[in-house]
């Protein structure tokens, strides 16, 4: 193994634990909305709304974080982004009013906003092709950490040793990282400096959306994000509390089955990726599976334990299609907007993250099937949540139709 290749090892790694820590700043609000709503007098909506700018600044710069990396390299953008994003962090856990938090998700999304991008160009520009798909499935299970660790760990570690502490032990980790990358970045060998422009980089990228079977990978993988988000990365906690009446520990023990099964079906589906047409074939499964979970799910009956279990568990397993998405983007673009596809492609993802949140907060706070089913007796029924929750099934169906317009038509043939 030579220098190079070893290099690119440790900076996948890095790359990786920066995009884990990405995915945790995503889901944290989950156990710290409680805080700041006690410390800032602030409704459930409003924390939501606020710490959801995170999504904005992380999506607006997906496209121009590629041309980043390609007109100033990774040594560069790399420990300036972390660097953002202790700084955020830190601003996060000491904020004292709406707009410092607000702000300090927005710059945390600012500095998390090429993790995910980081860790695709190491693995192309340093390491093996014939490992790439297989780097995207571990990088997926990463991420999948970060947002496990987000839900009970964390809620354990600000339970037994308090906010403060707690905050502590984040920011230091980011700083961690900053002095890692920092060391690691200075052993990359400097690149010829590409002459690429923001400007130019839009003109390419509004080039894609003529691609109607390419638009149709962007609505799939906008819609199955924004059930993930949405679902497990902030609501299915007060789903189950409220709902199914489980404990905040039965709940947050959930969620990580949630991400357990969505990192496990990441690494399965990598490894079972071999060429175009078994990429289509997981893909329409995949859809399918996610379309019968929360047709089922957002059925107005309290399941048992183990239904919620199974639930859980699919709703999971169907998520794990964006690593099959990912894959196809390339395979409907020339070769030389390879960079701006996949940037175009985690901008929608990042998008349906942030309105999925809002959309079904919405939902539930000014709608209610009760009213509209005035003849149909609810019983106990949460139907405020479950008036929220046919979001999924509409977001599903659109995702399945998105992804069976793109299979039908010829793809090409060969390896991914």
């Amino acid at each position: 193994m030579n220098s190079e290749i070893r290099l690119g090892y440790k900076l996948y790694v890095l790359a990786l634990l920066f995009a884990l820590l990405s995915f945790f700043f995503q889901v944290v609000p989950i156990n710290t909305s409680d805080y700041f709503e006690a410390t800032l007098g602030l409704s459930q909506n409003q924390v939501v709304n606020l710490t959801s700018l995170y999504f904005i600044s992380y999506a607006a710069l997906q496209i121009p974080g590629g041309v980043f990396f390609d007109k100033f390299g990774l040594k560069l953008v790399l420990p300036i982004s972390i660097a953002i994003t202790t700084l955020g962090a830190g601003l996060y856990f000491l904020s004292s009013n709406p707009f410092m938090l607000g702000s300090s998700r927005f710059i945390t999304g600012i500095g998390c906003a090429v993790s995910y991008i980081s860790a695709i160009y190491v693995a192309i520009k340093f390491l093996p092709a014939k490992w790439l798909p297989l780097l995207i499935g571990i990088l997926e299970s990463f991420t999948g950490c970060g947002s496990v660790i987000a839900a009970e760990p964390f809620k354990y570690l600000i339970t037994h040793y308090g906010f403060d502490f707690s905050a502590y032990i984040v920011v230091g980790f980011c700083m961690f990282l900053l002095l890692i990358s920092l060391v690691l970045v200075r052993n990359i060998k400097p690149e010829p400096k590409k002459q690429v422009t923001i400007i130019a980089a839009f003109k390419s990228a509004f080039q894609l959306f003529k691609n109607k079977r390419l638009i149709c990978v962007f609505i799939y993988s906008f819609t199955t994000w924004l059930i993930i988000m949405s679902f497990a990365g902030y609501w299915l906690k007060n789903y189950l509390i409220h709902v199914h009446e489980y404990s905040e520990v039965q709940a947050l023990d959930l969620i990580q089955v949630y991400w357990a099964s969505f990192m496990i079906a990441s690494i399965l589906v990598s490894i079972m990726i071999k060429d175009i047409a078994s990429a289509k074939i997981i893909i329409c499964l995949l859809a399918g599976l996610g379309l019968i979970t929360y047709f089922l799910m957002a059925i107005p009956i309290v399941f048992s334990h183990h239904g919620v279990l199974i639930v859980v568990i699919c709703g999971g397993i169907s998520a794990s299609g964006v690593i099959v998405a990912f894959s196809l983007v390339p395979r409907l673009a020339p070769p030389e907007l390879s960079g701006s596809v996949v940037g175009m492609n985690n901008t929608f993802i990042v998008l349906g993250g942030f309105l999925g949140q809002v959309i079904f907060g919405y939902v539930l706070e000014h709608f209610n099937i009760a009213n509209i089913f005035v003849n149909y007796d609810f019983g106990i029924l949460e139907t405020h949540y479950y008036t929220a929750l046919l979001i999924y099934p509409i977001f599903t169906l659109i995702a399945f139709i998105a992804i069976i317009y793109v299979v039908w038509g010829k793809l090409g043939s060969g390896k991914i």
